[in-house]
């Protein structure tokens, strides 16, 4: 059976709610929208598991608090418990003069739904030259 509306919604608030939690330091909740397993290649490194994950939006968050993460166009499509994302990203930092651009791509995902929640089960950021 095709996704529903109610699970685009899901996947959508998914995307949604990663940007608000890597950016505002909370790495152990952000670890938790992966699945235990789970994959986010990012920079060109693979990083494994949920540790990993948590370890890397830890370090994000300390090196630039001030930056945000915006994803766009978000599309899904799948069937049953698994389904395909893909989104535009733009990151920038927010200062007293305004919004400044450091970087955009496009991610790639593999979503599973795990006792009824979606989850990343692999997500591959590629980033514009």
């Amino acid at each position: 059976m095709p996704l529903s509306s109610s699970d685009i919604t899901e996947i959508q608030q998914l995307y949604g709610v990663y940007g608000h939690l890597i950016d505002g330091g909370d790495a152990k909740a952000f670890s938790e929208l992966f699945v235990e397993d789970g994959v986010l290649t990012s920079g060109g490194k693979a990083l494994v598991g949920t540790e990993e994950i948590r370890q890397f939006a830890e370090r994000v968050h300390q090196r630039a608090p001030e930056t945000r993460h915006a994803m766009i166009n978000i599309y899904a499509e799948g069937e049953g418990d698994s389904a395909q994302g893909r989104a535009y990203l733009l990151v920038y930092s927010a200062s007293p003069e305004g919004p400044v651009l450091r970087a955009s791509g496009c991610y790639a995902d593999a979503l599973q739904r795990i006792d009824g929640s979606w989850k990343f089960a692999k997500r591959d950021c590629t980033m514009d030259a």
